[in-house]
């Protein structure tokens, strides 16, 4: 879930080579009615930190049994809250790559 359509399709691209099905809402597809209305069909949520924080959080509660990717994280001391794994600035795909092998080889 991003912000911005760019970012969604350079991590599609970036991930291509994986064996990852990824499914994206971008801009002003996203909000409450959307949210409520999205299948629990994924096994892993990534999510733009330039989301509305209202939003972001409404996510997290709503899959908080999933495995959710925060990008980037500015000034964030910790990687990982609550479950909830965080990107540090600057974001770096390499870094999104690693932490979705961690995931999904647990």
């Amino acid at each position: 879930m991003c912000s911005q359509s760019e970012i969604c399709r350079l991590i599609e691209k970036s991930l291509s080579g994986e064996e990852y099905k990824l499914t994206y809402k971008c801009g002003s597809s996203l909000d409450k009615d959307s949210l409520g209305k999205l299948e629990l069909n994924f096994d892993c949520i990534i999510l733009d930190d330039e989301l509305d924080l209202e939003l972001r959080e409404m996510v997290k509660a709503k899959f908080c049994h999933l495995p959710i990717v925060c990008l980037p994280s500015l000034n964030l001391s910790v990687k990982t809250n609550n479950g909830v794994k965080y990107i540090s600035e600057p974001f770096r795909l390499s870094e999104l790559a690693v932490v979705l092998k961690e995931i999904f080889r647990a």
